[in-house]
């Protein structure tokens, strides 16, 4: 279990609790976006990051503790429960990375806070339980990791997002420059009728278009057939429009089925690239860690946490934790473990109110 990347001798059961160590504070507090792009790329331990470690870990104890310990307490089949820091559900030891030696005092700084979050019962009914008996029911130990990662998993994490945000921009430079040629040639058709009507560019479409009706008088054809400038009054387009024998119809007709022709055309613009979304990517290995183990390997050390939590001698006790209820720690719940479909698991119980 002291190998960094091994599958651990440990699985996850009713009494023990595995939880891989992932950045989840806010980690824009300590470190600029773009500079976790120059830390994953080149394989820097920033200077931050043990105070990032330090806080991530003091949320991981104040988060799950009190959870699992009131959980594993309350589950009569279970003496003692144990949790693990820095080994995912699947036994693969991914660590607790940390330059110099992690200490035990970071956890127990945060006792009070979790104390804090805890409810006795005896019997239906709240009782005290000494803060010094309550710390008796813990046993922490910090494990050093001996690292051998030989694979650099994150330079083809970043390779993947570098040529997937790369794809994403080829795309929507192609498609963009394809809606820039279909624009250019749908304003042909968006202009003013007497624009359109002594525009000599179009006027081989626009005689073809009348050509193909049978309606139009041998007048509109005849005008448009000479190719020279079509006089058309502004003021009086709203009226001519409307007569099918003057050529100011066929002009009308000739721009509105053109333009609702090419507004069926339109090419669709694709995801536009995002750098936000492309350093949110590359975030996201920054804060697994673990994929950075083989750039990390001679710069630091590697740890997991191994916290037994002993059941209190106390009998008919049972145990309450305060849940994380939208941004603050609220709703009180009893909680036992139980051994589900999916693997064993902390499930609620209606009580008592």
């Amino acid at each position: 279990m002291n190998i960094l990347g091994i599958v651990a001798d440990v699985e996850e059961d009713k009494s023990t609790e595995l939880k891989e160590f992932m950045i989840e504070i806010d980690l824009h507090q300590y470190i600029e976006s773009c500079d976790v792009h120059n830390y994953v790329h080149r394989g820097i331990y920033p200077p931050e990051m043990n105070l990032i470690i330090e806080e991530n870990l003091k949320m991981y104890c104040i988060k799950y503790l009190p959870k699992y310990f009131a959980s594993f307490n309350n589950t009569e089949s279970i003496d003692c429960g144990t949790l693990y820091f820095g080994i995912r559900d699947n036994s693969l030891v991914t660590g607790i990375p940390y330059k110099g030696e992690l200490s035990q005092r970071m956890i127990i700084s945060q006792m009070h806070h979790i104390y804090n979050r805890l409810r006795f019962y005896q019997n239906d009914k709240r009782v005290k339980f000494k803060y010094t008996d309550f710390i008796a029911c813990f046993d922490i130990e910090i494990i050093p990791l001996i690292n051998k990662i030989k694979k650099d998993r994150s330079s083809k994490k970043l390779l993947k997002i570098k040529n997937k945000y790369n794809k994403i921009c080829d795309n929507y430079n192609k498609a963009y420059s394809e809606r820039q040629l279909w624009k250019k040639k749908f304003n042909v058709y968006n202009q003013k009728i007497i624009v359109i009507a002594n525009d000599m560019t179009i006027r081989n479409e626009l005689l073809t278009f009348v050509l193909t009706h049978s309606d139009p008088s041998q007048e509109v054809i005849n005008i448009l057939s000479l190719y020279k400038s079509i006089d058309i009054d502004e003021s009086e387009i709203a009226t001519r429009k409307n007569n099918k024998y003057d050529v100011v119809y066929w002009i009308t007709k000739f721009k509105d089925t053109s333009r609702q022709k090419n507004l069926s055309q339109k090419p669709r613009l694709p995801m536009k690239p995002s750098k936000g979304r492309y350093l949110n990517d590359i975030e996201r290995i920054f804060r697994e860690l673990y994929p950075l183990a083989r750039k990390w390997k001679d710069k630091i050390n590697y740890y997991i946490i191994r916290i037994n939590i002993v059941r209190p001698t106390v009998d008919n006790f049972d145990i309450k934790y305060s849940k994380l209820h939208g941004t603050k720690y609220q709703r009180w719940v009893y909680q036992e473990r139980f051994s589900g479909t999916n693997g064993p698991m902390c499930a609620d119980k209606i009580m008592f109110s």
